[in-house]
């Protein structure tokens, strides 16, 4: 049963991945239509399996440390909008915190 499970989450990646992007998953997100895409994928994968493949998330998160800010934003601003679930696979929320501690401490430090 496991395996028949895994063996269809893998069939649903393959194929959602094949029709909604076009090129490989080291491929960047350089423009705002590829972009579109990897996130509706995103939605549509999260949506059949409730979860996404780490091989997935992986590359996405290799392909967002080269793009640009704006590829970046629209990323975030896209699966926050049509996918919010998928967002804890994308943010290191220790990190997060992280920064957002140290950007409170400079502040106060201003103020």
């Amino acid at each position: 049963m496991r395996d028949q499970r895994a063996l269809k989450t893998c069939n649903v990646f393959k194929y959602d991945y094949a029709v909604t992007t076009t090129g490989s998953m080291a491929d960047t997100l350089s423009t705002m239509g590829e972009v579109d895409r990897a996130v509706a994928a995103i939605k549509q994968i999260k949506e059949r399996t409730a979860k996404l493949p780490p091989v997935l998330v992986e590359a996405y998160r290799e392909t967002l440390e080269s793009a640009s800010s704006a590829i970046v934003r629209r990323f975030f601003e896209g699966l926050a909008n049509q996918c919010p679930d998928a967002l804890e696979y994308f943010i290191d929320v220790d990190k997060q915190k992280k920064a957002d501690d140290e950007k409170q401490t400079k502040l106060d430090t201003i103020s």
